[in-house]
């Protein structure tokens, strides 16, 4: 289930079934990128023709995201601020298959003003949620 609001001063926010274009400057984005390895990654730019900025946060470097999603598959967490548009943060974490596979992420996305008052709690609730829906997951498997 996806619920998607926008936050107060900002664009209209929607991601249709299939959406993929802006993966790399969304968290639930940058969590599935990392799972995939650097080959799809490649790919995915290549696709795309490159990476495209959606705001001046946007990573559009292929060098620093390489960086920052192998980052994220040693932490376990992807953030975004306001890289894919203004006033929208977000964190993200992987939920896992008994494989081990990242069978997809959970994610929260708020404002760049929430974030930095309540940001460690929030990504804690984030993990906590993503830790729960693995742990159903390994279960069912």
């Amino acid at each position: 289930m996806t619920q998607v609001k926008a936050p107060p001063n900002s664009p209209p926010v929607g991601v249709v079934e299939g959406f993929r274009g802006g993966s790399h400057a969304l968290a639930l984005g940058k969590v599935l990128l990392a799972s995939m390895g650097s080959k799809y990654v490649e790919g995915y730019i290549e696709d795309h023709g490159g990476l495209e900025a959606f705001t001046p946060r946007t990573i559009v470097q292929p060098a620093l995201l390489h960086t920052h999603l192998n980052k994220v598959r040693m932490v376990g967490l992807a953030i975004d601020f306001e890289e894919f548009a203004q006033n929208l943060c977000c964190v993200a974490a992987p939920v896992w298959s008994r494989r081990p596979k990242v069978e997809g992420a959970i994610g929260l996305s708020t404002t760049a003003r929430r974030i930095h008052d309540e940001g460690r709690r929030l990504t804690e609730m984030v993990q906590w949620a993503a830790q729960e829906a693995s742990a159903l997951l390994k279960e069912e498997s």
